[in-house]
């Protein structure tokens, strides 16, 4: 049972997977407690692949484990959308 579903947050979905994402307080608390109150490291990196990345061009949303499975990379060393090439950021919340 994941963790995040006790949090608020989410309603977004990952253009590519269609699961919820978050944003990055609410990652970050999930991953506080598994850690320290679950002990499970494991359920931590699960909850980090479902954070949320906003295209800062075309505003598409994705989750983490898509964009390294699947976005292009770029000139910069990181992923590119795979929509339109853009940048992204990490989204908050």
């Amino acid at each position: 049972m994941s963790l995040l579903k006790n949090f608020g947050g989410g309603g977004q979905k990952c253009e590519l997977c269609h699961s919820t994402i978050y944003g990055e307080e609410t990652v970050i608390a999930g991953q506080k407690q598994a850690v320290y109150v679950n002990f499970n490291p494991l359920e931590a990196q699960a909850i980090e692949q479902k954070s949320g990345y906003r295209c800062k061009s075309c505003g598409r949303e994705y989750c983490k484990d898509c964009l390294e499975k699947k976005a292009p990379g770029n000139a910069y060393g990181g992923k590119s959308c795979p929509r339109c090439g853009g940048l992204f950021e990490i989204m908050h919340g």
